[in-house]
């Protein structure tokens, strides 16, 4: 992901974005950590010589006067670091007004950000009609004029089960947290696309998708009813399976953790994120350890530690309220 953004940055300073990766990019800009890559671009090209285009700087930096209370200073004195300080100040309100658009912006085509938080899940009604549950940790976000588009795009990072309306003229695209997105016209299936975890998900319930990696457009493959795809992001990775239980894939609708030959770090990812603490990993050797179990939430976090320790080789201890730590058995 961070190879798209930085390639982004770079092609919207040449002007050689296309209205599609544009479109992208705006989308890519809800998340603060491609803000703060943003930022860091503009340092390292030196201020002074970026060229903003359709953007009013006055504007722009009359709101970063009265967000950061700065007095002015008259023109004649700070003339060349005015300059700087206008056009930094506009590129970045630009990106905090894409971040907070309820905020800045009223137009048609604003981008709607949907959040929501550890421990909490939320059913969100897409303006075509498609039914899409949203797991702990999860942001999605999508234009406010999503029904006048050419196709129905959302953007997600987290874990979504999504029940699309079907609709052969406009095709319904999921682009993801990782470097894959899912194409369909109307189906069930559940994604998920955690930026800590080390892998994406898809899985088709019903229908059929096509998967398709964003930058390395020979991966491509149709997906239907029980086909799983599992991309390592490390390993740039994709390997397919096939599901036999789809009860076990959309289990945490009903609030039960369930996994399948899971690494022990992306379980400690989904206990952070139900329970709201902050559980490490001290020796890295075991964050690749596979296990496979269910549990129901009703249960604390303790017995749910517990069960794991018995049948793995570690030790969990309790540091604060929220923090724990799992060690290796000595």
């Amino acid at each position: 992901m961070k190879g798209i953004i930085t390639t982004y940055i770079h092609k919207y300073f040449n002007d050689e974005l296309t209205k599609e990766e544009l479109h992208h990019f705006h989308m890519l800009l809800a998340n603060k950590k491609n803000i703060d890559l943003l930022h860091d671009y503009i340092i390292a090209n030196h201020i002074a010589e970026i060229h903003l285009k359709s953007f009013n700087s006055k504007k722009a930096f009359g709101k970063f006067e009265s967000a950061a209370k700065v007095k002015k200073t008259p023109v004649y004195t700070l003339k060349r670091t005015a300059i700087r300080l206008l056009k930094y100040a506009a590129i970045l309100i630009c990106a905090f007004t894409i971040f907070n658009t309820d905020i800045f912006d009223s137009r048609p085509d604003r981008i709607i950000h949907i959040k929501v938080p550890k421990g909490e899940q939320k059913e969100v009604i897409l303006p075509d009609g498609t039914q899409v549950w949203l797991n702990a940790d999860s942001y999605m976000s999508y234009q406010a004029n999503f029904n006048e588009q050419a196709s129905r795009d959302v953007y997600l990072e987290g874990e979504g089960l999504f029940d699309v309306v079907d609709n052969q003229h406009k095709p319904f695209v999921v682009e993801m947290a990782s470097e894959l997105q899912v194409k369909v016209l109307g189906t069930v299936f559940n994604i998920r696309s955690y930026i800590e975890d080390s892998n994406t998900e898809a899985t088709l319930l019903s229908g059929k998708i096509e998967l398709s990696h964003k930058v390395d457009r020979e991966i491509k493959r149709i997906l239907y009813p029980g086909d799983q795809a599992d991309y390592e992001k490390n390993e740039h990775k994709l390997s397919f399976s096939k599901v036999r239980n789809f009860e076990d894939i959309i289990s945490w609708k009903d609030n039960k953790l369930t996994f399948a030959n899971e690494p022990l770090l992306n379980i400690v990812n989904e206990l952070n994120r139900f329970y709201k603490v902050e559980i490490s990993i001290a020796d890295k050797q075991l964050q690749g350890q596979m296990y496979t179990g269910s549990f129901s939430k009703k249960k604390s976090l303790e017995e749910i530690l517990e069960d794991l320790s018995l049948s793995g080789n570690f030790e969990h201890k309790r540091t604060s309220n929220t923090k724990w730590i799992i060690l290796t058995k000595n």
